[in-house]
């Protein structure tokens, strides 16, 4: 619809070039310094209440929860420039300080306490770090907790700690990776389709972008519309609507490259961002999207590639006029009674 078209292009426009939405480091800068930040806080809290158990070296937790009162005001402070490296670093910090806790704790309710930080790690680990490195940081917390059990005044047995610290640490890491997988997926799917939502184009456009002005490599834009669309829910009902837009989806994608996306942003309108594609090839894509929809429907489709120094909302403009161009073609080819021709038109 054309109101989907225009928010679309305003938003592509009212975002500046290095805004986080659009920037090539869009990774979560921002939340894994703030994140950083509220589970040292929230550690140091507790490590504070753990000082007030009398059999605990109370001097030592106090510059404990002074310590993470101070790295917890850095990240937050540096929550903008907050690296994945320092994330890591964090972490193994994090595992470090809860152990020296436990061992001050001298085994009684106060190392219990400082114990259950490592819950902090896990589920900070699995929100911010690869897996690969979360569960490096995990293999490397659970160390520092048998060798802190082994320094309390009642010494835990080393497997029973390292089996404790996998079955609960891995299974809330785990917990967590799924949870977060799970609203990642519905934040940038279309529920109907299963493709990227417009959300999630604007992403990936974004981020193409971006690494074409670091590689210089070609960067295509192609916009889809149904033909008839509107006809087809009025004749036939929504359902059929929606089936008609599974069916499409279903057929366009193995026509593009593991490296293209393709994302409905509208009712019956879609995008793909095609990296490293040139004129040519973008339009040979159009060609066959628009060759292989499903019987008796057809789609129009508008190519715009990417000029150096060009905007995002410019780009996204030029795809739409001449989606447009191509309409206003198919239309008129239809009303002669004619099949349409694959447009051979050069891409704005």
């Amino acid at each position: 619809m054309e109101s989907d078209r225009v928010a679309t292009s305003l938003r592509l426009t009212s975002l500046p070039t290095g805004s986080a939405l659009f920037h090539p480091g869009s990774d979560g800068t921002h939340e894994r310094g703030v994140a950083a930040a509220v589970f040292y806080l929230a550690g140091a809290g507790m490590v504070a209440v753990a000082a007030l158990d009398p059999r605990a070296h109370t001097a030592v937790l106090l510059l404990l929860a002074a310590t993470g009162v101070v790295v917890a005001m850095t990240a937050l402070l540096a929550r903008r420039v907050f690296t994945y490296v320092a994330s890591v670093v964090c972490s193994l910090l994090g595992t470090v300080l809860i152990a020296v806790a436990v061992v001050a704790g001298s085994g009684s309710w106060s190392s219990a306490l400082a114990a259950v930080l490592y819950t902090f790690v896990a589920v900070y680990t699995a929100l911010v770090l690869r897996w690969q490195h979360a569960t490096a940081v995990l293999v490397w917390a659970a160390a520092t907790a048998i060798a802190a059990s082994r320094l309390v005044d009642a010494p835990l047995p080393p497997l029973a700690v390292a089996f404790v610290f996998a079955l609960g640490g891995g299974t809330l890491a785990w917990v967590t990776l799924w949870l977060v997988a799970e609203v990642r997926h519905r934040a940038t799917t279309d529920p109907l389709t299963g493709v990227a939502n417009r959300s999630s184009f604007e992403t990936a456009l974004g981020h193409a972008m971006a690494t074409v002005r670091r590689t210089g490599e070609a960067l295509a834009l192609i916009a889809i519309d149904l033909d008839g669309f509107r006809q087809v829910n009025n004749a036939h009902g929504h359902a059929a609507g929606d089936q008609l837009l599974i069916e499409a989806t279903r057929a366009w994608q193995p026509q593009l490259r593991a490296r293209d996306q393709l994302s409905r942003t509208g009712g019956d309108e879609f995008c793909a961002v095609l990296p490293g594609a040139d004129a040519d090839q973008a339009r040979a894509v159009a060609d066959r999207l628009e060759q292989v929809m499903p019987q008796g429907t057809a789609c129009s489709t508008g190519v715009a590639v990417w000029e150096d120094g060009q905007p995002l909302a410019d780009l996204y403009a030029a795809a739409d006029r001449d989606l447009y161009a191509s309409k206003a073609r198919n239309r008129a080819v239809r009303s002669s009674g004619n099949t349409p021709e694959p447009d051979r038109r050069t891409p704005a």
